[in-house]
């Protein structure tokens, strides 16, 4: 049906016909008006679910009847209606003008009025399909903003998760800057101890607590200093280069104007 035009066309035809009523006969049910039976209401008792559900569709048959359909549907119209009304006058087509006319002696003025400049005189501000197509979009955006709300939510989220881990990242740098603040400041004191205070031996111990307190004393099974050293360095040698070869990328890039 096209919107409630096509139930309109019916329920005023309907409306000409005599009204319907139940009419119970011998375990049966109809409903019928002056002229006879119009609809058979099924009843089989072997199924009794199935006798409920035609009652039900029954009743309703009966309760739509064609005055309440034309009912709602006028209020329905109304309701719209009412939606678009121009409140510049208020629906009237009309507003007063700032003038008054004398219709005789002794006689109330009476308003001039002039038609509506907003709505032209119609009452309403345009057809009420051109209104229903505005509500559609209107709730096309709707829809649409929900998804950007649910959208930006999960930036929110994912956003918060960056801001933790760089938060945290931070910490870090932070922690192994002083971590390395402390071993340099360590082996100064150590030199120190060497030179001014009690020998080597004693600046040793500066060098060996450092290392004993984190747990990065030597393995055990390590006697060539020299090639303990050449060993590992190449580890620590290969990630500087790899920490080199990023800078040098990201400098480049911004010599170019891009964002890295």
């Amino acid at each position: 049906m096209n919107d409630f035009r096509d139930l309109k066309a019916i329920a005023e035809t309907c409306q000409q016909h005599q009204p319907l009523r139940f009419m119970p006969s011998h375990g049966a049910l109809y409903i019928r008006n002056d002229n006879g039976i119009v609809f058979d209401v099924h009843q089989n008792r072997s199924f009794p679910d199935f006798m409920a559900q035609n009652k039900d569709y029954a009743d309703l048959v009966l309760a739509a009847n064609p005055a309440t359909i034309l009912a709602l549907i006028a209020e329905n119209e109304r309701v719209k209606a009412r939606l678009f009304v121009c409140r510049d006058c208020g629906g009237q087509g009309e507003v007063y003008s700032g003038h008054s006319s004398y219709q005789g002696h002794n006689q109330p003025p009476e308003p001039d009025m002039d038609v509506c400049g907003t709505c032209g005189g119609d009452g309403v501000l345009g057809p009420l399909e051109d209104f229903e197509a505005l509500a559609a979009e209107r709730d096309q955006l709707k829809s649409e903003l929900a998804g950007l709300r649910t959208g930006y939510e999960a930036y929110e989220s994912v956003n918060k998760g960056l801001k933790a881990d760089y938060e945290l990242s931070c910490m870090r740098i932070r922690e192994m800057d002083l971590l390395f603040g402390r071993y340099i400041l360590a082996m100064r004191s150590a030199l120190i101890e060497e030179e001014h205070g009690k020998g080597p031996a004693a600046a040793m111990e500066w060098i060996y607590n450092s290392l004993a307190g984190p747990g990065e004393l030597p393995p055990e099974g390590e006697t060539d200093s020299q090639a303990y050293f050449d060993r590992e360095i190449v580890a620590v040698d290969d990630g500087m280069q790899e920490v080199m070869a990023f800078h040098e990328g990201r400098r480049a890039a911004m010599g170019k104007g891009d964002r890295p």
